[in-house]
């Protein structure tokens, strides 16, 4: 059930509220759960990527909230989305889970079946965005997405 909540938005309606507004309701649904405590925070004016890089941004945001929920056993997920007025937008998501050992995961078979890290990182470069991922285990993680708009 939880992970059909990070399914929920279509392309179309992520077009049309933008990508803040779309981050900010899979936020509010895993919110009104009450099995995890959230904090969104939105910096800046929002400027319009277009529609592919949009869609990509907020689909990589998807997978690692799918991912937190599936197996971080975090009780607080961080999303802060930052537009600087240079045009670069910073979105950081961060957990204070049990973590994983990154190159362990990103070497191993299983990341490699089905959308995982390899796929966010893919994703990220497609749309020529850098995807910065952190942990240890013990210590939760956080994700870094830059891309200049």
């Amino acid at each position: 059930d939880l992970s059909g909540l990070t399914k929920s938005l279509h392309t179309d309606r992520i077009s049309d509220i933008g990508l803040a507004a779309a981050i900010q309701s899979e936020m509010d649904s895993i919110r009104r759960t009450g099995i995890i405590d959230v904090v969104c925070t939105v910096e800046g004016d929002e400027f319009q990527f277009e529609d592919q890089k949009r869609i990509f941004l907020f689909r990589i945001f998807q997978e690692i909230l799918n991912n937190i929920l599936k197996h971080s056993k975090a009780s607080t997920i961080k999303v802060s989305l930052h537009f600087n007025v240079n045009n670069l937008f910073i979105m950081t998501i961060e957990d204070n889970g049990i973590g994983f050992n990154v190159e362990e995961k990103r070497n191993s078979s299983q990341a490699l079946k089905g959308v995982g890290l390899k796929s966010m990182f893919n994703r990220a470069h497609l749309i020529g965005a850098s995807l910065d991922l952190s942990s240890e285990p013990g210590n939760g993680t956080r994700v870094v997405i830059k891309l200049s708009a």
